[in-house]
């Protein structure tokens, strides 16, 4: 074979490397384009659903003040789902406070919860939003329970509640 026609063989070989190395990077950078778009479309998709639970939790601004059946109410919520009353290790009613706004104030409540599973953790919350609408959760504290009566799946939670009602005036 003659020098010319190596050196033509040798540059139609470089070519074809080439054109198949840029190949490679474009099917490459096709795929990552397309992994940073599933990417983007997941994170939209995600910040509408927080969004529309933001907007779904927003503050109730009821007319009275909560009941004082904290215990009753704990205890029914924690039946609803199924789940033993014993689980509840404390209700806290706090003192009520002024929310920035003189007429409205906030009653809190704490509920220590364990030990409790995340599976029914969510059948109380999804529970206690149905039947105690004055209610909202505005907290959540997990801990992992330890210690040899702890299981894997077994979890301390320590809930904050709020409820929001207008402040009347005495006649």
């Amino acid at each position: 074979m003659s020098m010319s026609k190596l050196i033509a063989a040798g540059a139609s070989a470089l070519a074809v490397a080439v054109v198949v190395g840029q190949t490679a990077r474009l099917s490459q950078a096709s795929e990552n384009r397309r992994s940073t778009e599933a990417g983007l479309k997941a994170a939209t998709a995600d910040a509408a659903e927080l969004s529309r639970l933001r907007a779904q939790s927003a503050a109730r601004i009821f007319g009275e003040p909560p009941e004082d059946g904290f215990i009753e109410a704990v205890n029914s919520a924690l039946a609803a789902a199924g789940l033993p009353t014993r689980l509840a290790h404390g209700i806290t009613k706090e003192a009520g406070r002024t929310n920035g706004d003189s007429t409205v104030r906030v009653q809190d409540m704490r509920i220590d919860l364990q030990p409790i599973t995340v599976a029914q953790l969510g059948s109380f919350l999804q529970g206690w939003d149905t039947d105690q609408p004055a209610w909202r959760v505005t907290a959540i504290s997990i801990s992992k329970m330890t210690g040899r009566q702890a299981d894997d799946q077994a979890y301390r939670v320590l809930l904050t509640c709020s409820a929001e009602y207008a402040v009347t005036e005495a006649p």
